[in-house]
C-alpha cells in the first residue's frame, strides 16, 4: 500500500500532572433485568454445550458460532472502522442488522460471500442509516454448538448452575453483581485516567496521531484487506477514512496524553513494576513464544520485542495503581446521578 510519507514529530514535554482534587463520579449499574437474565443463561449453557467443528465447505446453520471477518463498503467506499477481523458470534438475528445473518446461512465454511442489505434505521452508525450498503465476509471457522433447553436439567448441572431453573437464575444474578463489582473498577480507572489527561494543557502533534492510527490501521484492518481481491486505490481508501475518522484520532490522542502523564508521574516518584506482576507478564511472554518457563531468559533474549512491551505494560500497571490510589472516586446511584444531571441543566 502507498501509503503518504510520515510527518517528522516531537511530543511535547509535559509537567508532572497534580494529582491534588483528583475527583471522578461514576454511576451503579442497575441489576439485571429478567430478559438480561435470559440472554446470560443462554450465552453459559452455549458456553457448556458439545461443540463439533465444522470442517472445510461444510454449510454453516442458524445457532452455529462462526469467526469471520467483515467488510463494510457503503457509496463505494470501504468503511476503515468497519473493517473487522476475526469477530466470533452466534448466527442469531441481529437487531442492528436485519438480513445479516440469513445472508451467511448456508455459506460454505473457509468461503468468502459479498452482498447487499439497506442499513435500517437504528443503525448503530446513525450517519449510515438508510444507506445501502455491501458487506464482504469471510468464514474462518465455524462450531455446530447443541441446542439445550433453558430449563433442561442436565445442561444446568453441566454447566454448574445447579439443577433447577431458579437455582440457575440466582447462580447467575450472583454472578452478574460480582462482575458489575469488577466493571466499576474498570470504569472507575477509565474516569480517573480522563481526569488526569484533561490536565495535560500541551496540544498532541497531528502527526502523532497519525503514527497512532497507523500503527492500529497496520495490526487491524490492512490484515484483514489484504489477500481478498480490493485494489491498492481500495484498501488507500479504507485507510484515509480510518486515519480521518474524528472520533477515533480523538480517542487516539486521548490514549497519547494520558500515556505522557503517567510517563511523567513514573519519572517524577522513580515508580518501578511489580516485580510479581512482571515475573508472570513474563512467563504468558514465554508460552506465547511457545518457551518453557526454564527457557525464559534465553527466549526474551532473543525476543527483545516482547520482552519490551512486557516491561512497558508492567509499568504502566504500576503507574495507573499509583494514580488510583490517590484518586477519590464517588459510585452514585442511578438516581442521584439523574438528580444531578438535572440540576446542571
Amino acid at each position: 500500500m502507498n501509503s503518504a510519507p510520515r510527518a517528522q514529530y516531537t511530543l511535547p514535554t509535559v509537567p508532572v500532572p497534580d494529582l491534588n482534587d483528583l475527583q471522578v463520579q461514576i454511576v451503579c449499574p442497575p441489576p439485571p433485568t429478567a430478559d438480561e437474565l435470559v440472554e446470560r443463561l443462554h450465552q453459559h449453557l452455549r458456553l457448556h454445550a458439545t461443540k463439533r467443528e465444522r470442517e472445510r465447505g461444510e454449510p454453516v446453520r442458524l445457532g452455529d458460532e462462526i469467526v469471520c471477518d467483515i467488510v463494510t463498503v457503503v457509496e463505494g467506499e470501504v468503511l476503515g472502522r468497519n473493517v473487522l477481523a476475526n469477530q466470533r458470534f452466534e448466527l442469531r438475528d441481529f437487531e442492528h442488522l436485519p438480513g445479516f445473518v440469513e445472508q451467511l446461512v448456508g455459506m460454505e465454511t473457509f468461503s468468502a460471500r459479498t452482498f447487499s442489505l439497506k442499513l435500517p434505521d437504528n443503525y448503530l452508525f446513525p450517519t449510515l442509516s438508510r444507506l445501502d450498503a455491501t458487506f464482504y465476509v469471510e468464514i474462518r471457522e465455524a462450531f455446530e454448538v447443541e441446542s439445550v433447553a433453558l430449563d433442561d436439567p442436565k445442561a444446568l448441572k453441566k454447566s454448574g448452575l445447579g439443577c433447577r431453573l431458579e437455582e440457575a437464575m440466582e447462580a447467575l444474578a450472583h454472578q452478574i453483581d460480582l462482575e458489575q463489582g469488577d466493571e466499576l473498577l474498570v470504569e472507575a480507572t477509565v474516569a480517573v485516567l480522563d481526569a488526569l489527561a484533561s490536565r495535560v494543557a500541551q496540544p498532541i502533534p497531528e502527526a502523532a496521531v497519525d503514527e497512532e492510527m497507523r500503527r492500529i490501521w497496520q495490526r487491524n484492518g490492512a490484515c484483514v484487506l489484504e489477500g481478498k481481491g480490493f485494489s491498492e486505490e481500495t484498501k488507500e481508501r479504507a485507510e484515509h477514512s480510518f486515519l480521518s475518522d474524528p472520533e477515533l484520532r480523538e480517542q487516539a490522542g486521548h490514549r497519547i496524553k494520558v500515556g505522557l502523564a503517567l510517563a511523567a508521574l513514573v519519572e517524577e516518584h522513580a515508580l518501578s513494576p511489580d516485580a510479581d506482576f512482571l515475573d508472570s507478564l513474563l512467563l504468558a511472554t514465554a508460552e506465547k513464544l511457545e518457551k518453557e518457563p526454564s527457557q525464559l531468559k534465553e527466549a526474551l533474549k532473543n525476543e527483545r520485542p516482547e520482552l519490551q512491551q512486557a516491561a512497558g505494560t508492567a509499568l504502566y500497571i504500576r503507574a495507573v495503581e499509583f494514580v488510583m490510589a490517590r484518586a477519590q472516586v464517588e459510585v452514585l446511584e442511578a438516581w442521584e446521578a439523574q438528580d444531578i444531571s438535572s440540576t446542571h441543566s
